[in-house]
């Protein structure tokens, strides 16, 4: 059965995830908070501050159709548009990132109704692909740390 990732990335200069995370509803799987130590995944510090907060939540699914997953996310969050309207005029950005297995075959199709619920909600669509992945590893993987200098 082909796996895929998708990950939901909620970023912003100045709020805290664990408000975030009270607006959603939902737990993170990782955060961090502006203006904290940058670390690795394995926890070992690194030089500088992250830049902004991030809430990042992490989903596992099956199948072919990976475009049915991200719709599932979207619909986890559709119900708090008010929030998420007023983070994305605060400086905030939400990213919903697929990722796919490079070792099979696999496509899908977003049609244009599912592609204007990401627009509505302002919700940024990206797609990344791992030619040979262990997919126990790719869970080490968080997507796109925005990190400041030494």
């Amino acid at each position: 059965m082909l796996r895929y990732r998708v990950f939901l990335t909620i970023r912003h200069p100045s709020m805290f995830p664990e408000f975030i995370t009270q607006e959603i509803g939902l737990e993170p799987t990782k955060t961090w908070r502006a203006g904290s130590p940058r670390k690795t995944p394995a926890g070992r510090l690194l030089q500088g501050c992250y830049l902004d907060s991030a809430w990042i939540q992490q989903y596992d699914f099956e199948g072919r159709y990976f475009f049915d997953g991200a719709l599932h996310v979207l619909s986890e969050i559709q119900p708090k548009f008010e929030f998420l309207t007023s983070l994305l005029n605060s400086g905030g950005c939400i990213e919903l990132q697929i990722q796919l297995s490079g070792t099979k075959n696999i496509g899908d199709v977003l049609n244009h109704e599912s592609l204007s619920k990401f627009s509505e909600l302002g919700v940024s669509l990206s797609l990344e692909v791992f030619p040979i992945i262990n997919w126990n590893d790719v869970g080490k993987h968080i997507p796109h740390d925005n990190v400041g200098g030494g």
